[in-house]
């Protein structure tokens, strides 16, 4: 029964999940990185969330791409965002951040914040 009662959750929540769109933003020497613009939506306190995908470029010949999934939250207004999950854990508590000079960040917040929500 409980069998059940699960995978019924996890098809519903399928169901209900749209079509992923990602939208690659400039790159950097730091990496790529997606945003996925069916996941864009206003928060109740008026804040952007979207999801993102970013790939780190690898550092020295030999050494692997890092790939991390991040649901971020983005203040438009005051240029500030906070990655309230990754790789589909909770970040509790996750700090608001400037992306201080970060370009790749920088181009994220512009990419989310000139996008229109419906």
């Amino acid at each position: 029964m409980l069998l059940i009662f699960f995978v019924n959750i996890s098809l519903s929540n399928f169901v209900i999940a749209g079509p992923v769109n990602w939208e690659e933003v400039n790159q950097t020497s730091e990496g790529r990185q997606w945003v996925d613009l069916g996941s864009i939506r206003m928060n109740k306190k008026g804040d952007f969330e979207a999801l993102t995908r970013f790939r780190s470029t690898p550092r020295s010949e030999g050494a692997t791409e890092e790939t991390n999934l991040y649901l971020m939250q983005i203040n438009c207004k005051e240029a500030l965002f906070r990655d309230t999950y990754v790789n589909g854990l909770p970040r509790i508590n996750a700090k608001w951040k400037s992306p201080n000079g970060d370009q790749l960040i920088l181009n994220v917040l512009d990419k989310v914040c000139s996008t229109e929500v419906t």
